[in-house]
């Protein structure tokens, strides 16, 4: 398992990080894994009992925690659209920016048919970013007030209309006063009421300094793979950050946390899933 993780899990991750890789490439480096996995050696190939699918499972869902490659190869391009929006006068943003970003921003460009494979991996992490992205006030200046989750640092608010023609275009700083770095109470009362409290409670830069983008899932809130990772996980596990049932099956109490080797608690795991090669497992 440490092998796995550590040796052959990060032996890709230089190019999972820069290009996105075919899926018939990641189903192979899934397959060496699994073979690794399984197999005691090359020469013969050993029945796999659980999927892979199971495997790539959090621990408490019953898996094994294994990184699935096609999500750990998005958490990882997420880096390089994170860095141009932080960054955007860093040679790579300047250059994709100006030739694919011309008619839209980066967080709002569609996917066009003439798009390079490297822009299309771009896309695809753009697309896990944009889920739990949001903008951190400073001045105000390039952050417009509808569309944008502005509201709240901890969680994506959007601000609701409906709005006026003359409105729809306006930036947070319409609503700070010039130079006070204080929130104009009577123009957010007329735009929003229903939020001027959440508002009120956001700080703007009394100094000047530019809005900045903000990683919802982590409390730094700056983008990281192993972040990215669960993010992507966590759409396909909803329950796993909510507290046990009772009446449910409890792996870290009845596995994980049990007071022996870790070769043990493997062993418990496969009674579990009936993944041992016993006579009644094999007749199925």
């Amino acid at each position: 398992m440490t092998l796995l993780q550590a040796v052959l899990s990060a032996i890709p991750t230089f190019p999972m990080s820069c290009f996105q890789l075919p899926v018939s490439i990641c189903k192979k480096i899934q397959s060496v894994l699994t073979r690794f996995w399984w197999n005691s050696n090359d020469e013969k190939k050993k029945m796999c009992w659980v999927s892979w699918e199971k495997l790539t499972n959090p621990k408490c869902m019953g898996g094994l925690g294994f990184k699935d490659i096609q999500r750990f190869n998005t958490a990882l391009i997420a880096k390089i659209p994170w860095r141009m929006l932080n960054n955007p006068n860093c040679l790579l943003s300047r250059v994709l920016v100006g030739q694919y970003c011309q008619n839209d921003s980066l967080l709002k460009v569609s996917l066009t048919k003439t798009a390079s494979h490297g822009w299309r991996g771009i896309l695809a992490g753009r697309d896990l970013l944009v889920e739990h992205l949001g903008k951190v006030i400073g001045d105000g200046s390039t952050t417009k007030i509808w569309g944008e989750p502005w509201i709240s640092p901890s969680s994506a608010t959007l601000p609701f209309g409906p709005t006026k023609e003359d409105e729809s275009d306006l930036y947070v700083s319409d609503l700070i006063l010039r130079g006070s770095g204080s929130w104009n109470i009577t123009r957010l009362q007329e735009l929003l009421p229903e939020l001027t409290k959440e508002i009120m409670s956001l700080r703007p830069s009394v100094t000047g300094a530019q809005d900045s983008y903000v990683w919802y899932p982590v409390a730094s809130g700056s983008y990281s793979a192993k972040s990215g990772y669960a993010a992507a996980s966590a759409s396909l596990f909803p329950t796993m950050n909510q507290p046990v049932v009772p009446t449910t099956f409890n792996w870290h109490t009845s596995v994980w946390n049990v007071e022996s080797p870790p070769k043990l608690k493997l062993l418990i795991w496969k009674i579990l899933h009936e993944a041992l090669p016993t006579g009644l497992n094999l007749q199925k």
